[in-house]
């Protein structure tokens, strides 16, 4: 699996966290096994490879959410606030707001000061 040996970032790191709890475990036991290989200086038995058709890219949908969200906040920093209600903390963001507007002083948020 590519994405057990992909570099670890703030956005993989994320990413790995919203994984259900069944993938999560699976990665980690390929990891730990990988681990174990390496330290006993053994190779993985031939019967135990998996194909590259068998691959699969258990991360990318996560990962993608998580880079699309962090871009649309980075887009949303760089708007100015008008002083009346920050449109920038969403639910989607902020989920235990439960979707209410807050109010926010010019310039908080990014807008010019």
């Amino acid at each position: 699996m590519q994405d057990d040996i992909i570099h670890v970032d703030e956005d993989v790191k994320e990413a790995i966290r919203r994984l259900p709890e069944n993938l999560y475990n699976d990665r980690v036991f390929r990891i730990k096994k990988a681990l174990d290989l390496t330290m006993r200086q053994q190779i993985l038995p031939k019967e135990q490879c998996m194909k590259y058709e068998e691959n699969k890219f258990y991360l990318e949908p996560y990962l993608k959410e998580v880079i699309w969200e962090r871009k649309e906040r980075e887009e949303w920093a760089k708007k100015p606030c008008d002083g009346n209600v920050c449109m920038q903390l969403t639910s989607r963001f902020f989920p235990k707001l439960g979707g209410q507007l807050l109010p926010c002083t010019i310039g908080e948020y990014g807008g010019a000061a």
